[in-house]
């Protein structure tokens, strides 16, 4: 950023170290890569197969994280994409397309484990898994480009991909008889970091089993409010950690499985989702470490939504933090911010402001695991109550980052009450909730 754009704007540095938080999403893309998408649309419709094809990795290449290239020759078109822990390779002529994503190498193959592919093979769509005469195991996918249409080869390549990224670690956990392949590429985070976030981890759990013990709050009489308790840590802990491998799936499981529209009541979901936070307190530091680790990636799989959606979301549940001032349920009321926060971030590819200022809430309430990790701001006093002067800055300095992009985006900071961290949070959602974030035409 520019001296006098420090000066003038008065729009401070990003504190701390590089450290990524949350799920990757595909959903930010510049100009340049919408443009590349129509001209792929434009060259398929006029029989351009190889010329769509360029393009649609255009549109695919990220030039800041590096997550895909392609190149020609011979006549032919060689790609690589990277999702997570998997390389996915590929190549397109004038008549067809193939990928290939290796996620492990069999040392010796049994039924148990041939028989999970098949039933994985049922639930996709384009893609297939595949065993090679080297033994290797990949998801596949092939097209004509005939009819490989810029919408089927995106929705192909990102089941193919995120298949064999989500698939990889499980199965290497689960069958001794499989080794892991093709993770070069993978960057393991310095192991301070590892233990700062290894102590966090072991802290939230702790925390959340003694405050469900100490609130005396019977679930079954109030199963909701101990549901908001449990999904929010989940998500927050996902949001922070960015965990890999069996933890992250089991943080999609509990989501799944709660949030399911099926015959199982509040009350045996609630126990199912207790038994799966404490086998997650079972793991020991040297397991956790193995599923802490940066990646990049070209495909999300958070869904898109707009400002409108975020609203209704926000203000569906945030009345419930008066009903929950009552009584024993007092202490559950912080829950409910977190959860709404949570639950959008884990689930959802929110826009970018409102990504910042939901982020920007667990640096707060998280204050102390932050400073630990090396960023400078202190959202606290030293008696722990808000730093109202830094965090009116900080909201200031996000405004200004994306007035341009979003003209109308006001924040009146002066409607937020900073009485305690509960009216805090609930004054800031009911602000997120009303921006206004109309794009510049």
């Amino acid at each position: 950023m520019a001296f006098w754009d420090l000066i003038f704007n008065k729009i401070e540095p990003e504190e701390g170290p590089s450290i990524r938080f949350g799920r990757f999403s595909d959903a930010y893309k510049d100009p340049a890569q919408y443009d590349s998408w129509d001209k792929s649309l434009l060259a398929y419709e006029q029989e351009s197969y190889l010329e769509s094809i360029r393009y649609f990795f255009e549109y695919l290449t990220d030039t800041h994280i590096q997550n895909a290239k392609w190149w020609e020759k011979d006549s032919k078109l060689y790609f690589e994409l990277f999702q997570g822990s998997k390389k996915i390779t590929g190549v397109a002529d004038q008549n067809k397309l193939r990928g290939e994503a290796r996620i492990a190498k069999g040392k010796e193959l049994n039924v148990g484990l041939l028989r999970r592919l098949v039933e994985h093979n049922y639930a996709l769509k384009y893609s297939r898994y595949a065993l090679d005469e080297e033994q290797y195991i990949s998801v596949v996918f092939d097209t004509f480009l005939l009819d490989g249409s810029p919408y089927k080869l995106y929705y192909a390549l990102k089941e193919m991909s995120t298949q064999a990224d989500k698939q990889d670690d499980l199965l290497v956990n689960e069958f001794d008889a499989l080794e892991p392949i093709n993770t070069g590429h993978v960057k393991h985070l310095p192991l301070k970091e590892k233990e700062i976030k290894f102590r966090f981890f072991k802290n939230e759990i702790s925390k959340l089993f003694k405050s469900l013990k100490a609130s005396k709050v019977s679930t079954p009489k109030f199963p909701e409010a101990t549901g908001y308790m449990l999904l929010a840590l989940c998500y927050k802990l996902d949001y922070l950690l960015a965990p890999e491998g069996t933890i992250m799936e089991t943080f999609e499981r509990i989501n799944r499985q709660y949030l399911a529209k099926d015959q199982k009541n509040q009350i045996q979901k609630i126990s199912k989702v207790k038994k799966e936070i404490d086998e997650l307190d079972k793991i020991d530091e040297e397991s956790f470490n193995q599923e802490l680790y940066y990646t990049t990636s070209t495909f999300g799989i958070s869904i898109p939504v707009n400002q409108q959606q975020i609203k209704d979301h926000i203000l569906s549940e945030l009345d419930k933090m008066d009903w929950f001032q009552k009584g024993k349920l007092k202490s559950f009321r912080l829950a409910i911010p977190s959860y709404i926060i949570g639950y959008a971030l884990f689930n959802y590819a929110v826009p970018e402001p409102i990504k910042d200022l939901f982020h920007m809430y667990y640096r707060i309430i998280d204050n102390e695991y932050f400073i630990e990790l090396g960023f400078t701001q202190n959202y606290l006093k030293e008696d722990h109550q808000l730093n109202i002067k830094t965090i009116k800055r900080s909201l200031k300095n996000v405004i200004k980052k994306y007035e341009k992009k979003y003209p109308n985006l006001k924040l009146d900071k002066d409607q937020i009450n900073f009485h305690s961290l509960s009216t805090f949070s609930k004054s800031y959602l009911q602000l997120i909730a009303e921006l206004d974030l109309t794009k510049m035409d």
